[in-house]
């Protein structure tokens, strides 16, 4: 029985190639009965059924494996983003300007008294702000869904963020140019946020947008979270890929149908700000260290 069964499933290729049938297709009988087979002598039967199960058993083995390696991929690629936000990725540099001297050219305003904020536990240079200090929040177009056509604006809504990228979809919304409002077309630079969703774990995930995307803006139940100053805007991607940042969202975000990012949830979020050029030096460094992990992650999925 178990020779057979093996053999039949080393067949199904075959059948599914001669089914018949729309919605359900079959195979008839007939092909059953008249299939021929190989059929060696008892004992090799059961000696062929072992050494299956064996190489089974070892595929299974090796595709845990694999399953735990990639687990450990993104646990390293979390305590690398934790290193590098807390200040022990890359070395400091006493010659740095300090993050307050940024901070006081994004807004002269601002009353900021000394170089590591409120906490004298940051690494040297650091300072301790909100993403309001040094981000914009910018909401979303609301529109007539009797307004939706095959051109003008590309509407980007929650399924347009995926693995922190944003991507186009083949059942995007567009609207006429009437809608256009220069704030939420999306920038280079910037990082969109779902802002809206009924799922815990999708709400909050981003996507940056690493080039020009024009004639596309934001919907509603999204938001851009923009740099105040473009040179940020790689080391600001970097807080929102954070667990720190997910958990802080989740927390501030939980509704009983539908979880909301509101505007303040956003300016709110508590973030430490190095000195500029440590800033672009763990950029860098992050993208090094990633490489490596991508490039093992790629060849696991080979």
């Amino acid at each position: 029985t178990e020779y057979i069964a093996f053999f039949l499933e080393s067949k199904i290729r075959e059948y599914q190639s001669i089914a018949i049938g729309g919605a359900q297709p079959f195979v008839g009988l007939d092909v059953f009965r008249n299939t021929l087979v190989p059929l060696p002598p008892l004992a090799e039967q059961k000696r062929i059924v072992a050494e299956i199960e064996r190489c089974f058993a070892l595929i299974d083995q090796i595709e845990q494996s694999q399953s735990d390696l990639q687990t450990v991929i993104k646990q390293t690629q979390s305590k690398i983003l934790d290193l590098a936000i807390h200040g022990k990725l890359v070395p400091q540099d006493p010659n740095d300007e300090p993050a307050s001297e940024l901070l006081k050219r994004i807004n002269p305003k601002a009353e900021i008294t000394c170089d590591n904020g409120h906490s004298e536990k940051l690494p040297q240079g650091w300072y301790s702000a909100t993403i309001n200090d040094v981000c914009s929040i910018i909401g979303g177009v609301s529109y007539n869904k009797a307004d939706i056509q095959d051109t003008g604006i590309r509407v980007l809504r929650g399924g347009n963020i995926q693995s922190g990228k944003v991507f186009y979809c083949s059942d995007d919304v567009f609207i006429p140019f009437s809608y256009q409002n220069k704030e939420n077309q999306v920038q280079y630079g910037d990082i969109i946020v779902v802002a809206s969703t009924g799922s815990q774990t999708l709400i909050g995930k981003t996507g940056f947008v690493d080039r020009d995307i024009p004639k596309t803006q934001i919907g509603a139940f999204l938001r851009i979270v923009r740099p105040k100053q473009k040179t940020l805007s790689p080391y600001i991607r970097l807080l929102f890929q954070t667990d720190a940042y997910k958990d802080y969202i989740r927390n501030v975000a939980k509704g009983s149908n539908i979880n909301n990012v509101k505007n303040a949830h956003l300016q709110n979020y508590q973030i430490c700000l190095p000195p500029l050029a440590e800033q672009q030096r763990i950029v860098t460094k992050i993208e090094e260290l990633f490489s490596v992990l991508d490039n093992i992650q790629n060849a696991l999925e080979a």
